[in-house]
């Protein structure tokens, strides 16, 4: 608080809604670099096999009798 008066030569701790303030710091660079992917967890099941996508059915499902 003491640099934020200071920087804004300021007598008391008081601040006021919409009152502008200067902020000194250090700018931190931006990282270009995306993060690394997650790698894929091995199959642990006795199937080895990968499972198929659902296929689209031709027909829409029946609607369900109401009673």
């Amino acid at each position: 608080m003491k640099d934020i008066k200071n920087w804004n030569n300021l007598d008391s701790d008081l601040i006021v809604v919409g009152q502008k303030l200067d902020i000194k710091g250090v700018n931190v660079p931006k990282q270009d670099e995306p993060a690394p992917a997650a790698e894929k967890a091995p199959v642990t099941s006795k199937d080895q096999s990968a499972a198929k996508p659902a296929e689209k059915a031709d027909k829409p499902a029946p609607e369900a009798k109401k009673s």
